[in-house]
Formats: C-alpha cells, sequence, structure tokens
C-alpha cells in the first residue's frame, strides 16, 4: 500500500510503487488566468478518453476550483464481467488516502480532551516494548516513530489473504527493533496507523470503523463512504484489477481488516467535494488543528498527509495503492484547486492523472509518456535477465524477472506479472505505465542489477539465488560483537548467513569491471556496533580504489575507509577506524585497466551496543 509520493522510495504495496507514478511540473505562475470551466470539461474529458483507450486509465475523477465542481465523470468499467460502467458515485477502495481520516479523528479526540498528540503510544497501547517508550502519538502521524512497515516483511504476501484483529496486526511488528530513534527522520510505515486506528478506538471507546462515520462522516454528508468489508452486499462498488501480461484479472485477494487504520475505507469522488468542502471550510476541528495537520514535519509530511509545492505554491496530496484500487487526491489552497482521482486498477497510475488534470486546469504542460518501440529479442537473449532483484533502498522488496520464450515479464510478490518491451537488448518498458528497467552486467558478463527509472531511478540488486551482487544477511548478532568475536560475511551462492567463527574461505568472489563502478557489496551485522576494524581478503593481483562505509539503516553511509590498495593473491587489507552502525559495505571506485577487484572474505570488529 504505497501512498505519500515523495523523493523517498517507499515500495509499501510494490506493484503500486513500480506503476504508479505522480507528476511533478516545474513553476509557472499559479496567479494565471486558468481555462474557462467548459474549455478545461473539453480538454480533460478528451486526456481522459485518450488514457482509457491506451489503457492508462479507468475509474472517476472530479475537479473543484472556488468551492465549484468543474468536472465530474467515470471512465471504463467498474466491473468487467458485468460491462458495469464506472461513474460519479462508484465506490472505490481509497488504499492510503485513509491516513488523513484517520489522522482527522486523533485531532477530534484531541478536542474532546480524550487525547494529545504528544501522548506517549504507551499510555493506549498495553504492555508496549520499551524500545517504544519515546514514542509519541505525533510521531506516528508524521512518520517519524522508527517503527518498522509490516507490510514490507517476507511474509506480507502471503499473509494478506487472513484476517487480522488490530492487536494481531501489532504482534507482526511489536518486537521488532525500531528503525532509528523516534524524531529522528521519516520513514512511511503502515504500522504507525494501524496503530493510530487502535488508539482511536481506546480513546473513544467505539470501534474505528464508527467513529470515523459519526464524527467524519455523517458530519460532512459523506454518505457513500465508510470502512470496506468484503463481504458486505455495497451497491456500486467497483471491482479491483490487475494485469496478468496482456491479461486482466481480478486483483489478489486482501482481507480489509489488515489496512484497517492505514488503508481500509472506501468513497466516491462526489463524497470528496464533500471533504474538499471540509479541508476548504476548515470543519470538525479548530483552525489550530488543520494548522497542525498541515505543518510539514521531517521528509515534507503532516499529519496524514503529503506538504510539498507545486507551480511555487503550496500543495497538499497523497496517493494510495492497494490490490486492484490506485487513489489520488490533491489541494491547492492559493489556486483553490482540489482533484481526486479514483482508479480500479492497480496498473493505472492515478497519481499522474491527477497531476496532468491539475496541469490543465492551471493551463501548464502535461507529463505524458514517451512513445517507444518494442524490438524483437530470441529467448536466448531474455534468459540471462530471469532473476530475483531486491531493491538497494528497501532490500526486502523482491522483483521476480520472469523469462517465457520470446517474452519478458516482472512481477512484483503477491502480485500478477506484467510484460516487460524489449526498446534495446538492456532497455525495456512498460506499456501500463511510463516507467522503464535497464539491466547492467558485471565484468564477469553477468548481469548484476537492474535500475528501475519512474520519475527517479532506484537500483535493485540481482541476488543470491544462482546470482551474484547478493546482500548478506546477519552474520553475527551484536552480543558476538560484544563479546569481541569477528563478524564475517561474504556473498554466498546459497541464502544461508555465513556463520560466526568460520575461518575457511567461503562465498563466490565478488567482481567488478573497470567500466562498471562504483560497484558496493554490503553486510548486516544483525545489530548497531562500534567497529573498530575491518580486515579484506583480496583474491586478485591488481590495483584497486575503494571505500569502507558504516550505516545504521542503509539510507544515509559515512566513508570511514577511502585508499588505494596493490592487493597480492590472498594479501589481507587492515583498516582502522572508529564508526557507529549496522551495515557495513565495500565500495570499489577504480580498477587498474582490465582488472577484476575479488575478495574471498570481509572480517569485522568492534564493541556492540548494549543499549
Amino acid at each position: 500500500m504505497n501512498l505519500h509520493s515523495n523523493k523517498t522510495f517507499h515500495p509499501i504495496q510494490v506493484l503500486t510503487v513500480l506503476l504508479l507514478f505522480a507528476a511533478r511540473l516545474a513553476g509557472a505562475d499559479p496567479s494565471a488566468e486558468a481555462p474557462a470551466a467548459t474549455d478545461f470539461a473539453q480538454k480533460a474529458d478528451d486526456y481522459l478518453k485518450s488514457e482509457l483507450k491506451a489503457e492508462r486509465f479507468g475509474g472517476a475523477v472530479m475537479v473543484a476550483r472556488s468551492n465549484q465542481i468543474v468536472f465530474m465523470k467515470g471512465y471504463g468499467l467498474a466491473n468487467r464481467e458485468h460491462d458495469i460502467a464506472n461513474a460519479p458515485n462508484t465506490k472505490f477502495r481509497l488504499a492510503s488516502l485513509t491516513k488523513q481520516f484517520t489522522a482527522m479523528c486523533i485531532l477530534i479526540l484531541q478536542e474532546q480532551g480524550k487525547l494529545s498528540v504528544e501522548d506517549p503510544i504507551s499510555k493506549f497501547v498495553p504492555d508496549s516494548p520499551s524500545a517504544w517508550s519515546k514514542i509519541r502519538i505525533r510521531h506516528l502521524l508524521t512518520h517519524t516513530s522508527g517503527i518498522p512497515d509490516f507490510m514490507r516483511f517476507p511474509d506480507y504476501a502471503s499473509t494478506m489473504m487472513v484476517a487480522s484483529t488490530p492487536e494481531q496486526s501489532i504482534k507482526r511488528f511489536r518486537d521488532k527493533p525500531l528503525e532509528f530513534e523516534p524524531g529522528e527522520r521519516y520513514a512511511y510505515s503502515n504500522s504507525g496507523y494501524i496503530l493510530l486506528g487502535n488508539i482511536v478506538e481506546k480513546a473513544s471507546g467505539v470501534s474505528y470503523e464508527q467513529f470515523v462515520k459519526e464524527f467524519v462522516f455523517k458530519p460532512l454528508g459523506m454518505n457513500d463512504s465508510g470502512y470496506d468489508h468484503f463481504e458486505t452486499v455495497l451497491p456500486h462498488r467497483a471491482t479491483g484489477y490487475s494485469r496478468d501480461g496482456d491479461t486482466w484479472v481480478t486483483s489478489p485477494y486482501i482481507d480489509m481488516s489488515l489496512p484497517y487504520g492505514a488503508g481500509g475505507l472506501y468513497s466516491t469522488v462526489e463524497d470528496f467535494y464533500r471533504w474538499y468542502q471540509c479541508w476548504r471550510e476548515q470543519k470538525l476541528v479548530s483552525a489550530e488543528a488543520w494548522k497542525a495537520m498541515t505543518r510539514p514535519a521531517k521528509g515534507g509530511y503532516g499529519f496524514g498527509i503529503g506538504v510539498s509545492e507545486r507551480y511555487g505554491q503550496k500543495e497538499l496530496s497523497h496517493e494510495g495503492g492497494i490490490n486492484g484500487f490506485s487513489t489520488s487526491m490533491r489541494w491547492l489552497p492559493t489556486a483553490d484547486v482540489f482533484v481526486a482521482v479514483f482508479a480500479n486498477a492497480d496498473t493505472f497510475p492515478a497519481g499522474g492523472v491527477a497531476g496532468n488534470l491539475t496541469a490543465l486546469l492551471l493551463d501548464q504542460p502535461l507529463n505524458r509518456p514517451k512513445e517507444r518501440t518494442a524490438i524483437k529479442l530470441a529467448a536466448s537473449q531474455l534468459e540471462p535477465l530471469a532473476g530475483r532483484y531486491g531493491f538497494v533502498e528497501s532490500p526486502e522488496v523482491i522483483l521476480t524477472v520472469i523469462a517465457s520464450g520470446e517474452h519478458l515479464y516482472v512481477q512484483p510478490p503477491g502480485q500478477p506479472k506484467v510484460e516487460l518491451f524489449p526498446e534495446t537488448e538492456t532497455n525495456f518498458f512498460l506499456k501500463v505505465a511510463d516507467a522503464q528497467a535497464t539491466f547492467w552486467r558485471d565484468g564477469c558478463g553477468k548481469v548484476s542489477h537492474l535500475v528501475w527509472h519512474q520519475n527517479e531511478s532506484h537500483e535493485a540488486k540481482r541476488l543470491s539465488d544462482g546470482t551474484d551482487g547478493a546482500t548478506a544477511t546477519a552474520v553475527v548478532s551484536a552480543d558476538d560483537i560484544a563479546l569481541g568475536k569477528p563478524a564475517m560475511a561474504s556473498s554466498e551462492e546459497s541464502e544461508n548467513p555465513a556463520q560466526n567463527g568460520n575461518d575457511g574461505k567461503i562465498g563466490t568472489r565478488w567482481c567488478a569491471s573497470s567500466g562498471a563502478v562504483p560497484q558496493w557489496w554490503q553486510a548486516d551485522l544483525g545489530g548497531t556496533a562500534t567497529i573498530t576494524n575491518a580486515q579484506i581478503v583480496w583474491e586478485r593481483s591488481a590495483l584497486y580504489q575503494y571505500r569502507i562505509e558504516v550505516s545504521p539503516d542503509q539510507t544515509h553511509w559515512t566513508a570511514v575507509v577511502d585508499k588505494t590498495a596493490n592487493a597480492i593473491p590472498a594479501q589481507t587489507s587492515s583498516d582502522d577506524f572508529s564508526a557507529k552502525g549496522r551495515y557495513v559495505r565495500i565500495v570499489i571506485t577504480g580498477l587498474e585497466a582490465g582488472c577484476w577487484a575479488s575478495f574471498y572474505e570481509l572480517q569485522v570488529f568492534g564493541t556492540g551496543d548494549n543499549q
């Protein structure tokens, strides 16, 4: 389930991350006169019909300005089996647009005197782990708590169809270590909004579903909005779809008890006009509460809403993605423009459509996919690209690339595969969204990683199931490091971690060519430590330029060693330094012409963090 679109990579609902894009357009004068409503309506209709024809959109949209609806219409089919059209009153799953309603519930409870956003969450969560003692409700609202996102856990795709109470969902992540100290930085986490939904229940004494209905939907007249239950007969409900190659399929089942306060609601674009009026007139809570909700914290995120800039003015926006659905809303208060786009296919880029509708209304250029032409490649050219790839920024998110004859597909975990079309032997593109993949080879001639291009570029390393470029798993616990034992890691062909105390030369050789640097290899120590020494056993005779870097979170890396070494067979380089972190990586930054860099093992020495 992905939602807020900013420069941080958030692969929360993986297919949405791949296929959902947001148009970020450069600043023109926001005070410029917008086209007349009738002109805009015609342009919007023409644009959306072209997207429908290209199979890049199907759903419903609503555009409002100055408290008036200037365009509202449905496109495509709400139900493909029965040929039922989408309309403004079609009900769509909101996915993470739910978060702004959860945040509003918290603010209402604060004004009722039943909680404060500065309360520790332990006040409402029984038997909270000691690691949560510093976490405030405010940290959950702004994704700065450090609690890991359970929707990125490896078992999420295989468990999403199982009903889960809030307490059962919380058990999934309550004993996981924090990714950082509360308030230290931003990391999008659905877990936080599961906790917030539960806090709404504890503070109010009623269910989350009942509270949002009685205190948000009912006062605003949002009578076609509510909590989604699969078993409920819900008039005008859209069916969610996914792509399996060139074929439309019903999206994989998800039990809606799971997304809860992070993504469990449904609504219509008609009802979102009433939600726009709530934002515009600052209803339900005080002006001070609205100010707090839209004040950006780290990462440009307020309370359940993204805060950024478009056309030189403030924009409040959010996006959502859940099995079979893609959603987007954005409001520019200065121009008084509000756009809601709901789509009933997780391959449809609701965020891009919303951005282009905003651009049309403000007479700005559209961000449309480049026309690309597919070439034909032989099966022998595609087969070497097949494998499993883990994103560098979020290694737990695995893409599976599948070669089938003269076709290549990409498949996120638990989702249908989508075809990749070759533009060259290494560059591939999707037809269902403006996204491309570039495959890279190392000095050994093997495919080492791919780069996913969609607004930004994200690298995904090929994993260790018969390929190289793997990220090692935990090799030694923080307690072991505290005892002074070496943390030894290697890039093994198997997925088993290297074991502490093994003095042999373990693992496959890692290599890079002079034409493919920098390249890197990393190890997870399994816990935070103060590292004082790293030893590398090199395999080849060559001149290397390399860095050793340390990170607490695989995002912020600090170079602790930067040097050139003339390695001879089996030479061990030993580097002393002092740095605190959990992850260590070797970065090859330069090589003697025509040479490869190869090493057998890495040993790390230090003292474990016992805090």
